[in-house]
């Protein structure tokens, strides 16, 4: 498939170089883009700095900007100590999602949604939102967009709501925040793992092929797929975001009664081709969430049922992966490598207990999964 017409090819996003969570995301039409922030005090009127976005925070702003140096001297302007800081920024119209369960849902998030990640370098203590959440997260869902072979990119830890975050917990998925520890982490060898799938030896490598910097992918696979944080994007895409519980220990803001919330992180899970194929999924939710919710199936109206797409094999694909049984099957075979010699009613168990993670990363059920598992 080609390079997906809504990054500007012709231009690029400079990144830096150097050393409660709604579990099944927002499938919405996002837009991202790299942005230099800064937060002040001082009310800058937006006609004089032309920053793109703002959002008052704790008796100040936050500032955004996507020209840098434009956010510089504002900062500066503003009296702001330090440089602002490049963040990877998501952003959707409420209005626009099309898996919530109810409008009262709808009306908790405001009529935009908004989710980042600070774009560091290795360096950082925060090097880990944007190099072993978000970036490998949408990469993989590129590189399954363009149809390149990959084993995805698994976020289960962070999207379980029985998940302890403990100092233990955090160096098992990303390192020591405050040291350079971070190679055997999990998220890391997962991205490592996702790299080498799509051609790339060097799993620190993050800037597209060609840019001259010693994080130039060699990999033309992986090149495309970091296009969609190193290119700006011309137009809002449809697409799941899913807000994931960020591992560092710290990671905590105060809720109105003074309890410790976790900040979450946008993880870009899939690429839809339009809206029609992305209403199609939400259906698809839609109904398994109303089968969980009573027990008994929701009648679908003939005019809305489709012929389901049935392999040579006479096992029928789940509804996302239509035309794309070579793919779907490579997901199966993995399944099976992971649940090989255990008995069914126990990986039925294990597929349930993760199946609001199977939704979200591959839009499937437990049930698509045991049908390919245990053929009848």
């Amino acid at each position: 498939m080609p390079i997906p017409s809504f990054l500007d090819r012709e231009s690029e996003v400079k990144i830096p170089v150097g050393g409660g969570i709604f579990l099944s995301g927002f499938l919405a039409e996002w837009r991202a883009g790299v942005y230099n922030k800064f937060f002040s005090e001082t009310k800058l009127p937006q006609e004089e700095y032309k920053y793109d976005d703002w959002v008052p925070k704790g008796g100040g702003w936050w500032y955004y900007f996507r020209d840098y140096v434009a956010a510089l001297a504002a900062a500066e302007d503003a009296g702001v100590s330090g440089r602002p800081r490049a963040t990877w920024r998501f952003t959707a119209p409420t209005t626009s999602v099309l898996n919530f369960a109810d409008q009262s849902a709808a009306e908790k998030f405001g009529p935009m949604l908004k989710a980042e990640c600070l774009v560091t370098t290795y360096r950082s203590k925060y090097r880990h939102e944007l190099h072993m959440i978000a970036l490998p997260s949408a990469v993989a869902a590129m590189a399954k967009f363009l149809g390149y072979d990959n084993p995805g990119f698994d976020l289960k830890e962070l999207l379980d709501p029985n998940t302890l975050y403990t100092v233990e917990f955090e160096q098992k998925m990303i390192g020591d925040p405050n040291s350079d520890t971070f190679s055997d982490s999990v998220l890391w060898k997962r991205r490592q793992a996702l790299w080498q799938a799509l051609g790339e030896t060097n799993p620190r490598a993050y800037q597209m092929k060609g840019k001259g910097t010693t994080f130039d992918t060699q990999s033309e696979k992986l090149s495309d797929c970091l296009s969609i944080l190193g290119c700006p994007w011309t137009s809002p895409i449809w697409a799941r975001v899913v807000y994931v519980n960020d591992p560092r220990l710290d990671a905590t803001f105060p809720d109105a009664n003074g309890n410790p919330q976790r900040l979450s992180r946008p993880a870009l899970t899939s690429i839809f081709e339009d809206k029609a194929a992305a209403e199609k999924i939400a259906q698809t939710e839609r109904l398994a969430r109303e089968e969980a919710s009573t027990g008994v199936a929701p009648v679908v109206p003939a005019k809305e049922a489709e012929v389901p797409a049935v392999t040579a094999s006479g096992l029928v694909l789940p509804d996302a992966w239509a035309g794309l049984e070579a793919d779907w099957q490579t997901e199966v075979d993995k399944f099976k490598a992971e649940y090989a010699g255990k008995p069914k009613p126990v990986v039925a168990r294990a597929l349930q207990n993760r199946a609001a993670d199977l939704m979200a990363t591959l839009a499937v059920t437990p049930d698509d999964v045991l049908a390919w598992l245990y053929p009848a």
